[in-house]
């Protein structure tokens, strides 16, 4: 794959993957089925996020060091027409209604919400110091972004179109997922070995989950099924599978 794959989305059938590899400044473009490696896409500035657009032609990338997102066609050129930001573009998180999706700048401490089908940014929010990628209800309503380096989770009504609030939740969060229901985000606690899990409406703690979570976990996934999270733990080299019904960690692959 090369060095530092970020961000990883697949084709409208599921027959191709898109890998942001930032250390390469590269799109690695995978045969899904074969698993191998079916094409390269040079893209300058250190591309970390990247998705496939709702055309069926053309990609998405957002770039780190560049700023801003920047669009190719998925046979590999560049199409212009790219929506700046200042640097430390982050993940591409959705999509959510009207195929819109978040983009967490690092260096600005903002979030960006990103149309698809017109390729461009159509709001932006303050957040945390060094917002990491953020998620947002089904709905599209509420988003939350959490700040890696001021220990919050900034939460913003994207319906009326303001920051509701920013709530501290400890050391260097960053990862995060809305629960299935919408009623509970999770965020992963990385300098504290924790997940932490906010109710949706209060915006207030809920529940903490440390026991079997492993050393500098750095994200959450949810199942499609909403049955278990899995959390990767950057430092002990280990995935925390978590059972939501219970909220306890069942154990860990690696």
């Amino acid at each position: 794959m090369g060095q530092n794959p970020h961000q990883i989305s697949f084709s409208e059938d599921g027959r191709t993957a898109y890998v942001a590899t930032a250390g390469e400044d590269r799109i690695t473009v995978i045969d899904a089925a074969r698993h191998e490696i079916a094409g390269m896409i040079s893209v300058p500035g250190t591309p970390l996020g990247v998705i496939a657009l709702p055309n069926g032609k053309d990609l998405a990338v957002a770039r780190f060091e560049a700023g801003g997102v920047a669009r190719y066609a998925r046979s590999g050129s560049p199409l212009g027409g790219d929506r700046g930001t200042s640097s430390g573009a982050s993940l591409i998180t959705g999509p959510y209604p009207g195929d819109r999706y978040l983009v967490s700048v690092e260096a600005a401490d903002s979030v960006h919400v990103f149309d698809a089908r017109a390729f461009t940014f159509v709001a932006s929010y303050p957040t945390g110091d060094r917002p990491f990628p953020g998620a947002a209800t089904s709905d599209g309503r509420l988003a939350f972004v959490p700040g890696y380096a001021d220990g919050t989770v900034t939460v913003i009504d994207l319906f009326n179109r303001r920051v509701l609030e920013t709530v501290s939740v400890g050391e260097r969060p960053s990862g995060g997922a809305v629960l299935p229901g919408d009623m509970e985000y999770a965020v992963v606690v990385r300098g504290e070995n924790r997940v932490e899990f906010i109710n949706t409406a209060s915006r207030s703690e809920v529940g903490q989950l440390s026991d079997g979570i492993g050393d500098s976990p750095f994200s959450i996934v949810v199942t499609p099924n909403g049955r278990l999270a899995f959390v990767n733990n950057t430092a002990s080299h280990d995935i925390s599978v978590i059972d939501l019904a219970d909220r306890r960690v069942r154990g860990k692959t690696g």
